[in-house]
């Protein structure tokens, strides 16, 4: 982001028509440690972008590829600035998302829709091979608690393979979680992906890739993250447990929520996903207009699960500090809020009108 947009951010702290200094200033409170010739700059493109001066005499400003050219600064300097329509329109959406008392109002919407859903989980799921480490009984199942169970005994068999560094162990412990999933086995024309596990097992860098994205995503770092969809985001969440599992149900879920707090409270709902650092996976089907799709790009899938995990967590913090009884008999952690947002993703949604009323109505 350039420094600019992070002064605009911060935007709020200016008067309605303010000067160079009032810039000068914002600039500083913005950006700590920036060099003198950088404020400087910054304040122009500020100017440029989000602006328009008292006098009405510097039309030629506005339109330079590199501000510091202009002819007249000194005269610039000395005007009076306000911030256009358009971008105090932006502002002001922006300021609504800031704030302890905007976190609280989504996390009581929030609270408001689980507690109105109360779909049984229901994953029918038959692992295709089998595995010594594996009773038989739990290569299939239905609940929640045979998906816990089998998950558990796969992360506990990977994370063995990572100790013991067996790359063959590594191998059937991926193939099952992800098969669980139902996003291992090629199906029609979707490759899922067997052919990019297998291909870094005969290579001897799956162990490698592993350790490496686990290291990244422990940290909250998403830059460095390669291997993301809905199969490795089981994998990784098999291994880090304050890590969700996002896939295209969890995101159409969160999505639609996002979407009926931005038309409650009347927000954009763009803001609104900025705020919270929220890309959609966007399958068809499950994809929800107004919120950036992750399309298919690693890194920021891994973002918005890195985003979403910790949203979730000081979410569940919240529950629990007033009392909500949100998960109807799901376990009271990410992975049983996960769960009810899967299949929150995959049924009739809960309208947040009918959320809200029964709140009232209850008073």
């Amino acid at each position: 982001m350039f420094h600019h947009d992070i002064m605009f951010r911060n935007a709020g702290r200016l008067p309605k028509s303010f000067g160079y200094k009032d810039l000068l200033d914002l600039a500083s409170f913005s950006i700590p440690g920036i060099s003198a010739p950088g404020k400087t700059f910054s304040c122009l493109r500020f100017i440029q972008k989000f602006c328009s001066d008292s006098a009405g005499a510097h039309d030629r400003f506005y339109q330079l590829k590199d501000p510091r050219r202009y002819d007249r600064l000194a005269d610039l300097k000395q005007c009076v600035f306000h911030l256009t329509e358009s971008k105090s329109a932006v502002l002001r959406q922006a300021m609504k998302v800031e704030g302890e008392e905007f976190e609280e109002d989504l996390f009581h919407f929030l609270a408001l829709r689980l507690e109105a859903c109360n779909s049984e989980y229901f994953w029918r799921f038959s692992l295709r091979q089998k595995y010594q480490w594996l009773h038989d009984r739990h290569g299939t199942g239905v609940s929640l608690s045979d998906t816990t169970h089998t998950l558990s005994v796969a992360g506990n068999e990977l994370a063995l393979a990572l100790d013991q560094e067996d790359e063959d162990r590594c191998l059937a412990a991926v193939s099952a979680i992800m098969d669980w999933a139902r996003v291992y086995y090629p199906v029609g024309l979707r490759r899922h992906n067997k052919p990019t596990v297998e291909k870094l097992y005969e290579s001897r860098s799956l162990l490698r890739v592993i350790r490496e994205h686990v290291a990244l995503l422990k940290v909250g770092d998403h830059e460095g993250v390669i291997y993301m969809n809905s199969g490795w985001s089981k994998v990784w969440g098999c291994l880090i447990p304050d890590m969700m599992m996002m896939d295209s149900r969890v995101s159409y879920s969160l999505g639609r929520i996002f979407q009926a707090y931005s038309s409650e409270a009347k927000l954009d709902l763009h803001f609104l996903c900025e705020r919270v650092g929220f890309y959609q996976v966007g399958f068809p089907g499950r994809a929800v207009d107004g919120i950036p799709k992750i399309d298919k790009r690693p890194e920021v899938w891994a973002l918005s699960a890195i985003n979403m995990s910790r949203f979730l967590l000081d979410f569940l913090d919240y529950c629990r500090r007033n009392s909500r009884p949100i998960l109807n008999g799901y376990p009271f952690s990410l992975r049983g809020l996960e769960a009810k947002l899967f299949m929150m993703g995959g049924s009739q949604f809960v309208g947040a009108g009918l959320a809200r009323e029964r709140e009232r109505s209850s008073r």
